[in-house]
């Protein structure tokens, strides 16, 4: 699983980054993986589609 450069605010996100590989994003002590995120289509440097992490309750509380 190869993760692509840290953004803004310490996020990281870890994928294969092939049709149906799952994803993880981690940001500070949190992270989301779910079996719903994963990549839909890949073309290395073009195009990359993926589902979004579903709602995480312990999120909200970081979040307010």
């Amino acid at each position: 699983m190869r993760r692509s450069p840290t953004a803004t605010g310490g996020a990281s996100f870890a994928t294969g980054w092939r049709p149906g590989s799952e994803t993880t994003w981690r940001q500070q002590n949190w992270s989301s993986k779910a079996p719903e995120q994963v990549v839909l289509e890949a073309e290395p440097y073009r195009r990359l589609s993926y589902t979004w992490h579903t709602f995480d309750p312990a999120r909200r509380e970081q979040c307010s």
